[in-house]
């Protein structure tokens, strides 16, 4: 199993050159990386790479049946699908969000340890891959209940204080979008989202940061912002980086609450944990 990443167009061309990959599958295409990407389309190109190497070599790539742009950029391939409507080769559905989400699919329901309702689609596709390779479900079940998130990616963190969900690996606009709508939607009190700077975004960054904090005021969470892009853009309850939160008073009256910390690695988020 190999995971290819990307910053550049043409980058995903160059690693199916080397890895000869017989089966593929794009999770989604988000706004990563635009600063070198220069564009969205571009973005869409290079992930489309893998797509095309795999049509070229005549190979299977999976692919979730409720993203209409993947749907289009694959519906040349041989392709297996997965989602929660009836068209999908796979089906599934969600029984429960929180505190982790619950997948059901046929007699079988996974009990994860994962945070959002958009880690759905990852277990579907993990479901949908794991039956073509043979693997039976209980198999799958017990794989995916027994993965707990790590290494700051969807970590629920229970402190003296408070209950923390620490997603800070690193962020772009859509993967924020995702986690901030997703704990908004569970169904706890006292929501706080600390939310870092989201980088290599080049000339969409301040429309980029704004967006989230629009979004943040739309769901009237308490937010607070960490960096220098959102520090441009907002006064009240932002920093530079989180040394100044640390030091303020700000830091002390964090309690009681459950907490959401998102951002990019470098504004490294995860410094904070102790604190909270």
């Amino acid at each position: 199993v190999i995971e290819m990443g990307a910053n550049r167009l043409g980058e995903i061309k160059i690693l199916c050159e080397i890895a000869s990959p017989t089966h593929g599958i794009v999770t989604n295409i988000g706004k990563a990386h635009l600063e070198g990407f220069k564009s969205y389309e571009n973005i869409i190109k290079t992930k489309s790479e893998l797509y095309k190497f795999i049509e070229k070599e005549a190979g299977i790539i999976f692919v979730n049946n409720e993203d209409n742009l993947l749907m289009e950029l694959s519906k040349t391939i041989p392709r297996i699908t997965y989602g929660k409507n009836k068209e999908s080769n796979i089906q599934a559905k969600i029984k429960n969000t929180f505190p982790f989400i619950n997948v059901q699919h046929d007699k079988i329901i996974i009990k994860s340890n994962l945070i959002g309702e958009f880690q759905f689609y990852n277990i579907a596709a993990s479901i949908c891959i794991g039956k073509k390779f043979n693997i039976s479900d209980l198999k799958i079940k017990k794989s995916i209940e027994n993965y707990i998130p790590k290494n700051n990616r969807s970590e629920v963190i229970k402190t003296k204080r408070n209950n923390l969900i620490l997603d800070a690996y690193n962020a772009n606009p859509s993967s924020t979008k995702l986690m901030i709508t997703s704990f908004y939607k569970m169904k706890t009190k006292n929501k706080i989202c600390i939310i870092g700077d989201m980088l290599e975004l080049g000339k969409y960054a301040k429309a980029e940061h704004e967006k989230i904090v629009s979004l943040c005021n739309k769901y009237q969470i308490k937010s607070i912002f960490i960096g220098k892009e959102f520090s441009t853009i907002i006064n009240t309850n932002s920093f530079q980086d989180i040394n100044e939160l640390i030091t303020s008073d700000l830091i002390q009256t964090l309690t009681n609450s459950t907490i959401l910390l998102k951002g990019s690695r470098s504004i490294q988020l995860e410094n904070l944990v102790k604190y909270l």
